[in-house]
């Protein structure tokens, strides 16, 4: 079975053990993508080039993209899938029971319980 050929570069948002994990896999990849982090850690760091831009920065992170030719992003944290996650959720025109439903999901990724 062939690999999966991933994006020729990649910017991976965030600077924990998590970022740090999912760089050490990704250039573990046969298809060698370019891989940079911002704003990353020391350990991250050690392994790809990190950007002193903050994962909260969107203008930053833009503009970053722009100048680093970058395919593809990879924001791995909890907290910029729950806001990223909710704000399309937002936009949709669902029923009440799913109001609900969402505030209920909501409180659980806050406390950190699945």
């Amino acid at each position: 079975m062939a690999s999966p050929n991933l994006p020729h570069s990649i910017l991976v948002v965030g600077s924990g053990g998590r970022e740090h994990a999912l760089v050490t896999a990704l250039r573990k990849s046969p298809s060698k993508p370019s891989i940079i982090c911002c704003p990353g850690n020391a350990g991250i760091e050690r392994d790809v080039p990190c950007f002193n831009v903050a994962a909260d920065d969107i203008p930053g992170l833009l503009t970053l993209i722009k100048e680093k030719k970058i395919d593809f992003v990879v924001a791995a944290t909890r907290r910029q899938f729950r806001d990223n996650v909710y704000q399309r959720k937002e936009h949709r025109d669902d029923n009440e029971a799913d109001d609900e439903t969402e505030t209920d999901d909501h409180d659980r990724l806050d406390s950190g319980r699945q």
